[in-house]
């Protein structure tokens, strides 16, 4: 990602998606996180802040994820 890419990354709001969606995007940007700092990449904060954007939706929205590991 360049520069510009992970400054709109960090400043968007995960809004306007279905309880799925986001669901999906959540796991999808847990794995991009630690891909991220296994590899020390320069997009490491901007996908902690819109992963935290992403857990503050689901809380608004009353969302828990259960790992399928765990049950």
């Amino acid at each position: 990602m360049t520069t510009s890419t992970t400054n709109l990354l960090a400043a968007r709001k995960p809004t306007g998606f279905s309880n799925p969606q986001l669901v999906a995007m959540r796991r999808d940007y847990f794995r991009r996180l630690a891909k991220a700092k296994l590899l020390n990449t320069p997009d490491t904060p901007a996908i902690e802040a819109y992963l935290k954007r992403l857990d503050e939706e689901l809380a608004r929205r009353k969302i828990t994820i259960q790992d399928p590991e765990l049950n």
